[in-house]
This record gives C-alpha cells, sequence and structure tokens, in this order.
C-alpha cells in the first residue's frame, strides 16, 4: 500500500470513528428516560420507560419495548411523521399533533 493510500485509509477509519454511533448492548432500561438520538442499541429492554426521538439518527437491534413505555416525538422527526400522516383522515381527527396544518383550501403545511 503506498503511503498515500495509507493516508486516506487513516482518513476514513477517523470519519467513520466520528461517525459511529455509541452502542449501548443488552441493558434492561426500568422507569428510565431514554434520549435515543445518536445510539445504537442493541438486545435492550425498555420497561416503562419515556424514550425521546427527535431525529432517525439512532438504531434498535433485537430490543423489546413494552406497552407501558411512552415514546415522545419532537424536534425535525415531527415533519416527517406530519407528512406520513397526511393521507390519513383518522390522524387529523384522534391524533392532531402527528398530522400537518389543513387549510381551508384543502392545502397543508409541515412546518416544525
Amino acid at each position: 500500500m503506498s503511503q498515500e493510500q495509507d493516508q486516506k485509509s487513516q482518513r476514513l477509519a477517523l470519519i467513520d470513528a466520528l461517525v459511529k454511533k455509541p452502542e449501548v448492548n443488552e441493558v434492561y432500561f426500568n422507569g428510565k428516560v431514554v434520549q435515543l438520538d445518536g445510539y445504537s442499541f442493541r438486545g435492550c429492554r425498555f420497561d416503562n420507560c419515556r424514550l425521546h426521538v427527535a431525529s432517525s439518527n439512532f438504531e434498535m437491534h433485537r430490543c423489546v419495548i413494552d406497552s407501558s413505555t411512552v415514546i415522545t416525538y419532537y424536534g425535525e422527526i415531527m415533519k416527517l411523521l406530519r407528512l406520513f400522516n397526511s393521507r390519513y383522515e383518522n390522524v387529523y381527527r384522534h391524533l392532531p399533533s402527528f398530522a400537518p396544518t389543513r387549510h381551508d383550501d384543502g392545502t397543508i403545511s409541515i412546518v416544525t
């Protein structure tokens, strides 16, 4: 390997290390508030927790979220949820905070 290739490889390894999400492995969370953004959860369990998520910058691999755990969505992720839900009338009636603003002329607005 040439010196130039070696330097390029080292730079790529450094970038990968900076971008890689910290891993949380096989942790049992009970009654905790957990921010999901920026982490990779593997084999974790969440019982009676409050999960906060503002972006799609997280991963879950083979985790369990019990039915008493509350998930709070906020920030930029709300734009995606509102866009996805823009076609579902039930969302406007039952979960209005997850729906875009609908105007009298039939248009919608999605802002944070």
